[in-house]
C-alpha cells in the first residue's frame, strides 16, 4: 500500500513538472511570435544597419527609435487637426522630462519618432507614458475616440551610424508610401532640433529609400 502511495505521489509530481514545462514553453512561444513580428516590421530598416552597430554596447541615455499606431490602425493622422493635437502633447511631454524629438514623422496610420534625452537622468519611460497619456486624454476629449493601440515598437539607437540610418528611414517614409515626391513637401515630418533639410543630410546613408519604387 505504501509503495502504491509513493508511486502515485511521484507520478503526481512528474505531472505537475510536465504541466509547468508546458506553460513555460507556451509563454516562450508567445514571446517568439512577438519577436518575429517585430523583425518583419523592421526588415527594410535593418538592412541598412551593420551587425557591428546593432551589437554595440547599450548606453543608458541612448536615443530611442519609437513607433506608435492608432487604435485599430485607423488613419487618424491623415487629418491635420489630429496630428497637431498629438504633436503638441508629445512636445509638452518632452519639455517636462527633458527629451527632444530628434526626428518625427506622422504617417496616416502610424508615427515614427526618435526620442533623445537631454540630460543624464532623462527617463524615456516617463516620456512615453506622459506623451501617450496627454495625447490620449486630449484626443478623446476633442474627438470622442481613443487614439492609441496599447503597445508600440521601440529600438535603442546604439551609435551615430545607426542614428543617421534611422533618420534616413524616417524621412523616407512619406516618399516610400507615395504620399509625396520629396520629403520636403510632407507637412507632418519634422524635429525639435533640426530643419528637415538637415535631417535629409544626416540621413544620407538611407537616401536610396527616399526614391519612389519603380
Amino acid at each position: 500500500m505504501l509503495r502504491a502511495v509513493r508511486q502515485e505521489s511521484v507520478a503526481s509530481g512528474l505531472s505537475r513538472k510536465a504541466a509547468a514545462v508546458g506553460r513555460h514553453q507556451s509563454v516562450a512561444s508567445g514571446f517568439s511570435r512577438k519577436a518575429a513580428a517585430s523583425r518583419v516590421l523592421m526588415q527594410m530598416h535593418d538592412a541598412s544597419l551593420s551587425a557591428t552597430s546593432r551589437q554595440a554596447p547599450l548606453r543608458r541615455h541612448a536615443p530611442l527609435f519609437l513607433t506608435f499606431c492608432p487604435n485599430r490602425k485607423e488613419p487618424f493622422f491623415a487629418e491635420p487637426a489630429k496630428v497637431e493635437l498629438v504633436q503638441a502633447q508629445f512636445l509638452r511631454a518632452g519639455s517636462e522630462v527633458q527629451f527632444a524629438l530628434t526626428a518625427y514623422c506622422f504617417m496616416p496610420d502610424h508615427m515614427h519618432l526618435i526620442a533623445t534625452g537631454l540630460a543624464e537622468d532623462a527617463d524615456v519611460k516617463k516620456f512615453i507614458v506622459r506623451a501617450k497619456q496627454y495625447s490620449g486624454f486630449y484626443f478623446k476629449r476633442e474627438f470622442g475616440i481613443s487614439v492609441w493601440q496599447r503597445y508600440g515598437f521601440d529600438r535603442v539607437i546604439r551609435d551615430d551610424m545607426e542614428l543617421a540610418c534611422t533618420i534616413g528611414y524616417i524621412v523616407a517614409n512619406p516618399v516610400g508610401a507615395g504620399l509625396v515626391s520629396d520629403p520636403l513637401l510632407y507637412a507632418y515630418l519634422g524635429s525639435t532640433r533640426f530643419e528637415v533639410t538637415e535631417l535629409l543630410e544626416m540621413g544620407e546613408c538611407d537616401r536610396r529609400l527616399t526614391q519612389p519604387s519603380a
